[in-house]
C-alpha cells in the first residue's frame, strides 16, 4: 500500500463514458490522484475519457473500473485498497497448504507484529485462546 504502483500501458485504452457534466467534473477532480494510483486518464471527448495505464496489480476489467469510479464513486485510494485486498487474498496461505518450519515461524511472527491484525476484508488474522477456553473446548476442567 505504501509503495507507488508500477504502471502498465494498455494497448487499447479503457473507455469511460460519462452520463453528465457532474461525472465529468468528478473525473477531472480525481484525475491526478488516479495517476498517483497508477491509472492515467484523460478526457478525449465531450463525455468520453480514456484510461491509458493501470497499476500492474489491477486484475479488473474496464467495467470494474467504471463501476468503481462512476457507479460506486470510490475514492482513488479505496480503489487501490481494493486492488491490494484482492492481491493479498490471492497470495494468502490457503487451508491445506503446508508450510515449511521457517516460513511458518516467520509468518506467525509477522502476524503478531501487524498494526491491524485483520485481512483487508475485516477477518482476524489470528485469535487469542485462553487456557480456560481451550480446556472448555476439549471438555477438560
Amino acid at each position: 500500500m505504501k509503495e507507488k504502483p508500477n504502471k502498465i500501458s494498455l494497448i487499447i485504452p479503457y473507455i469511460l463514458e460519462t452520463e453528465d457534466e457532474d461525472e465529468n467534473k468528478y473525473l477531472e477532480s480525481i484525475k491526478n490522484e488516479m495517476s498517483d494510483c497508477g491509472f492515467e486518464i484523460e478526457k478525449s471527448g465531450k463525455n468520453t475519457w480514456e484510461v491509458h495505464t493501470t497499476p500492474d496489480r489491477w486484475k479488473g476489467t474496464e467495467k470494474d473500473l467504471r463501476d468503481s469510479i462512476l457507479s460506486k464513486k470510490l475514492e482513488p485510494s479505496e480503489i487501490i485498497r481494493s486492488i491490494a485486498a484482492m492481491t493479498a487474498c490471492r497470495a494468502a496461505v490457503m487451508d491445506g497448504h503446508v508450510l515449511d518450519d521457517i516460513t511458518a515461524s516467520r509468518l506467525a511472527r509477522d502476524a503478531l507484529n501487524l498494526e491491524d491484525p485483520h485481512c483487508p476484508h475485516g477477518r482476524p488474522v489470528y485469535t487469542e485462546l485462553s487456557r480456560e477456553k481451550l480446556f472448555m473446548l476439549v471438555k477438560r476442567t
